[in-house]
């Protein structure tokens, strides 16, 4: 039989917190992303799971302000599955109209869960997830509401004709695309955070950041940022774009070699100007990928519908699937 308590401090659910095979949540992450609660499972085996609530932090929707659920670790489907509708109980008590999960807080950090897992092994900053959570989202009545996936290609090195018109263009705007400079990373990515908020503000359960925060996601993978596989692009006005890649860290881990390089983030400024920016800086990627012998590019974490499917001449190999689930309280 469980039992179940929320909390709205990490000193409160840590205290005399038993040893189980469910670890705590941090007291520094309860501090950098503030949950509203956080809900425990107590069991015969110690926290059997545990999930955090943010009641405002998604932006409201057609059917009225969605909670988030996240931090979200559980020892099996059906204990998670229970923890799940306790919490959607506590939240319709409290007016709320639907709930989304999982997403710490909100698309800027952890969301998803692996859906379809493949068979090959996670790369970096991937959101691995455990087999059984589908089943216990799912078990607790929510359903589909996105769906992602990641892919991969050999590097695509071919020429577009239609690109060479594109740079012409762009050179008449003084359009420069230049690689990211670490010694200047701060200031870089002042620049990035302001490209981010433009390109992403019509992106699904969108909400801003400020650039402290956003300086913050970005500072404790410093050492692992090749400039190569980073790409800024700017006039004098503005900056217009930029692509986020870096080589598989943990396949080098894994097997002390690697061979894939993983675009991370694509963004570009919502501009006429900048038409066909993000399928140049793509194929920057998959050149630099090849001048330097990888033989994978990893499109990694796109929504369902990314026409980057279609990149090249070789057709993407979908190795993952992804899916964010919510259910009406």
């Amino acid at each position: 039989m469980l039992s179940f308590t929320h909390h709205t401090s990490p000193e409160s659910y840590l205290k005399d917190y038993p040893p189980s095979a469910i670890t705590p949540l941090p007291a520094s992450e309860w501090q950098r992303l503030q949950p509203d609660r956080h809900f425990i499972a107590h069991g015969r085996n110690g926290v059997e799971a545990r999930c955090s609530v943010w009641r405002e932090s998604l932006p409201p929707d057609t059917i009225g302000q969605p909670a988030a659920i996240g931090h979200f670790l559980s020892t099996d489907a059906q204990t998670g599955s229970q923890l799940l509708d306790a919490v959607a109980d506590w939240l319709r008590d409290q007016k709320t109209t639907h709930a989304i999960g999982p997403i710490d807080a909100n698309t800027w950090n952890r969301y998803r869960l692996v859906t379809s897992r493949g068979t090959r092994p996670p790369f970096i900053l991937e959101p691995w997830t455990d087999p059984s959570a589908p089943a216990a989202w799912e078990g607790a009545g929510f359903r589909p509401l996105a769906e992602f996936h990641s892919g991969s290609f050999p590097p695509q090195i071919d020429d577009d004709p239609r690109l060479k018109r594109m740079l012409q263009r762009w050179e008449t705007i003084g359009l420069r695309i230049r690689n990211l400079d670490l010694n200047d990373f701060s200031a870089e990515l002042q620049r990035i955070h302001a490209v981010s908020l433009k390109s992403f503000a019509g992106n699904f359960l969108y909400t801003p950041v400020s650039v402290e925060t956003f300086t913050q996601m970005y500072q404790p993978i410093r050492d692992k940022i090749v400039p190569r596989f980073t790409w800024i692009a700017e006039t004098d006005a503005q900056t217009a774009g930029y692509l986020f890649a870096l080589p598989d860290y943990l396949q080098l881990e894994r097997e002390g070699k690697v061979d894939a390089v993983v675009i991370k983030t694509l963004a570009i400024v919502p501009d006429r100007a900048f038409a066909g920016l993000g399928q140049w800086l793509t194929r920057l990627a998959h050149r630099a990928a090849h001048q330097e012998g990888y033989q994978t590019v990893i499109h990694a974490l796109m929504h369902s519908g990314s026409r980057i499917k279609h990149f090249g001449r070789s057709e993407m190999d979908v190795f993952r699937r992804y899916t964010l689930y919510q259910r009406i309280l």
